[in-house]
This record gives C-alpha cells, sequence and structure tokens, in this order.
C-alpha cells in the first residue's frame, strides 16, 4: 500500500519555485528578523515549505502561520533533497 502511494505522490510532485507566489516547494526559507539580522546576519526566522510550496511558519507556542510568515516573505530559500527512489 504505501509503495503504491509513494510512487503517487512522486508522479504528481512537481518541484517549480515560484518567488512572486512565494511558493517553494520542498525547502526551508528564510526570512531576516529585523535589528537582530543587521547585527548578526546569521540570525533570522525559518520556515519549512510542503510538496506544493506552502510555508509552515512555526510563529510562538501552538502557532502554525501557513503561507505567512511573522517577520515578512521569505529572502532566501534552500531546496530540500527528495528522493525519488525508495
Amino acid at each position: 500500500f504505501l509503495s503504491k502511494f509513494s510512487k503517487k505522490m512522486e508522479t504528481e510532485f512537481k518541484r517549480e519555485i515560484d518567488v512572486s507566489k512565494s511558493r517553494f516547494p520542498v525547502c526551508i526559507v528564510w526570512s531576516p528578523l529585523p535589528i537582530l539580522t543587521a547585527l548578526f546576519p546569521f540570525i533570522g526566522h525559518t520556515g519549512i515549505c510542503t510538496t506544493d510550496g506552502r510555508i509552515h511558519d512555526f510563529a510562538g507556542p501552538y502557532t502554525i502561520g501557513i503561507d505567512e510568515m511573522c517577520f515578512g516573505s521569505p529572502t532566501k530559500y534552500i531546496p530540500i533533497d527528495y528522493p525519488s527512489d525508495r
């Protein structure tokens, strides 16, 4: 059952990054924090994206924002390797 489901997902999965719509399939996204990032450039706010490109942002305790990061739109993204063969 799982192998059939996995193969079905792989055929439907399209990795098209669309910056204008903030769609980053299977990526980790990053946005700067006001003032802190200016002082320490390696500090920022991260989110993780699903296969359809929706951003999941962990904004606080028991709070998960979807498609809306709490510190603005992402400025950087890193694609995650998605295994095509399991």
